[in-house]
């Protein structure tokens, strides 16, 4: 009989593990200039990419001004991430879009565009991500101090988020303050810390998490070398620290105020800056696209005495993408969601990751949608953010692929990063789907389970899935105990 037990106590729990799912949400993201369009109707101000890119000068360059007509697609875009089983969505609000003269009179139009895009994002099973500035700069706060130059544009910022808050609030918990910054991210720096001690102050009730998306590139050192591995370090910690650094300590590391190179140009905070500053990052949100071998170079490059390569014995690191900077390699990404652990020990949310296909622009829809590179690129990413998920046990509660669409990549489209196809030259720029989104449902179909749910059209957190595997654990050691008696 304790025999017959035995076996059945085995196949349950082999049956349990092997279905136990990674417990996170996935899903994907956008940003509103390069998808959006409707750059000058319902009300919205000109913002600082609207004005470059409509001076007379640039008549013949691609913009923004229709993208990829995201502003009256919206419903149907919103739709794919239902259709994918996606459970997260990040997309970003335009500024400018909010409030047309930086700061004053809202425009309820933008209002209701954004509130309208966060019902149907919950409606579709997701939990919204929301990112208070990529890139688009009202001109008009431009105008008045040369944006973030100065440090006025930090109460403009922080009375942004404060009309975020208040109209979404209600639905939206994980908010992304300011993408990749990495110009002028001393004011950006206190623009973000000003925002969460503001809703900290006067949301408590709410329980807003609030992180800063970087682009971080992966360096696997050269050699095993103490000093490339010590190059590495200063490599990841540069690419780091200048913003996520402040945000959890109050300042800027000792070693990079100490640079040789850049030290003596560093800025300084106030005692009272610093201790605003100190403690803002409730989790560190990552981008991640590309690596490079680094090595240990004294007295080379700007900053750190390190440099890279993306050679090493004669064999490339990875393929280049139809993006020219972006060397592809998944394995980077356990390793770089190690290192952020180690180092920040907090909640990581992946916020942006994906590809472009070389050469897709010129493709046949046929072609585009049998997205191979793109689907080998993501199927190397999943292999190794399990890896980081499951066996190392890291504290990921996201994944956001780059991108839901193809859109405007800032100076052209002709990098398509969407999982999402879309036909520019038809009228109604018709969408299609890729094999690479395929892929990642069923993907994470199988392999996830996302630790939130929706009650009365808020996300909130799905505490019976969290301790789910922890039961499964328990139920087969009192099995074994009971067993042995």
């Amino acid at each position: 009989m304790s025999l017959s037990l035995v076996a059945l106590s085995a196949f349950l729990w082999q049956g349990a593990m092997a279905q136990e799912k990674m417990n996170i949400a996935w899903g994907l993201g956008t940003s509103a200039y390069q998808i959006e369009g409707a750059y000058n109707v319902d009300g919205k101000g000109v913002g600082i990419f609207d004005k470059w890119f409509n001076d007379p000068s640039r008549a013949s360059r691609p913009n923004g001004n229709i993208a990829v007509d995201h502003y009256n697609h919206m419903k149907e875009d919103i739709g794919y991430l239902g259709e994918l089983g996606a459970t997260a969505y990040r997309f970003s609000v335009s500024w400018p879009r909010i409030l047309p003269d930086c700061t004053g009179k809202v425009n309820q139009a933008g209002v209701k565009f954004y509130s309208d895009m966060i019902d149907e994002i919950i409606k579709n099973g997701a939990v919204p991500v929301l990112t208070m500035y990529h890139w688009d700069l009202p001109q008009a706060c431009h105008d008045r101090y040369q944006s973030w130059m100065s440090k006025d544009i930090v109460q403009d910022f922080t009375d942004y988020a404060d009309v975020l808050f208040k109209n979404f609030g209600d639905r939206v918990q994980y908010f992304l303050t300011l993408n990749e910054p990495s110009a002028q991210c001393h004011h950006k720096n206190l623009a973000h810390a000003s925002v969460v001690q503001h809703a900290r102050k006067n949301y408590a009730n709410k329980k807003f998490k609030f992180g800063m998306p970087l682009i971080v590139a992966w360096g696997e050192p050269l050699t095993n070398s103490q000093a490339d591995l010590d190059a590495q370090d200063r490599f990841l910690t540069h690419q780091t620290k200048w913003n996520w650094g402040p945000l959890v300590d109050g300042d800027y590391p000792e070693m990079m105020k100490k640079d040789a190179v850049i030290g003596k140009y560093f800025p300084t905070y106030t005692e009272d800056e610093k201790k605003m500053l100190k403690g803002t990052l409730d989790y560190v949100a990552v981008n991640y696209y590309s690596a490079s071998y680094i090595f240990n170079a004294p007295g080379r490059g700007l900053e750190g005495d390190f440099d890279g390569t993306q050679v090493r014995d004669g064999v490339v690191l990875g393929p280049v993408s139809g993006t020219s900077w972006q060397t592809v390699y998944p394995v980077g990404i356990r390793g770089l969601l190690n290192w952020i652990n180690k180092t920040f020990k907090m909640e990581i949310v992946v916020a942006e990751c994906g590809t472009s296909v070389p050469n897709e622009p010129n493709m046949t829809i046929a072609q585009a949608v049998d997205d191979k590179f793109r689907q080998s690129f993501f199927e190397g990413i999943t292999e190794n953010f399990a890896k980081a998920v499951r066996e190392d046990k890291l504290p990921v509660s996201m994944f956001l692929g780059w991108a839901l669409l193809d859109n405007f990549e800032w100076v052209s489209y002709d990098e398509h990063f969407g999982v999402i196809g879309v036909d520019r030259s038809t009228p109604k720029m018709t969408r299609y789907i890729k094999n690479s989104a395929r892929f990642l449902q069923k993907y994470f179909a199988d392999n996830a389970k996302t630790p939130f749910k929706v009650e009365n059209g808020k996300p909130t957190k799905n505490a019976e899935w969290i301790t789910l595997p922890s039961t499964i654990g328990f139920i087969f050691s009192a099995s074994l105990a009971y067993l042995m008696m």
